[in-house]
């Protein structure tokens, strides 16, 4: 920043300002992070210029930081087929169940005996 010109309020921010805190946060963050930082700050100088708290938004002839496109990774066929291969013919119940159960052991075990009882717990 140009410390020729101190900043002591938003009247003060010119455009080399905000260009250097852009490149500034494209430095720490991703672009999309800046880009959000770019915009709430237009939208509040365009406020403050309507509000005449400054002659005019230092953002008139900025452009904001462009954010490349990152594509979302697609799940694999075998993937989504082992899914479905898991859940077929299943109800949740029976799922909740064997989760409860992983030996396959689907019976409620009687505590003091250690055998399965003939009545469900409460």
């Amino acid at each position: 920043m140009d410390s020729a010109q101190p900043v002591t309020g938003p009247a003060d921010i010119t455009a080399t300002h905000l260009r250097a805190f852009m490149s500034h946060l494209l430095s720490l963050h991703k672009p999309a992070t800046a880009n959000n930082r770019y915009r709430g700050l237009q939208q509040w100088f365009r406020w403050m210029a309507s509000e005449d708290e400054v002659e005019y938004s230092p953002f008139a002839k900025l452009s904001p930081p462009t954010v490349p496109e990152e594509p979302v990774p697609v799940v694999p066929i075998e993937d989504i087929r082992a899914v479905l291969a898991t859940c077929k013919a299943r109800t949740l119940a029976h799922t909740a169940l064997q989760a409860r159960h992983p030996a396959g052991r689907l019976q409620p075990r009687c505590r003091r005996r250690g055998r399965a009882s003939g009545r469900a717990r409460s």
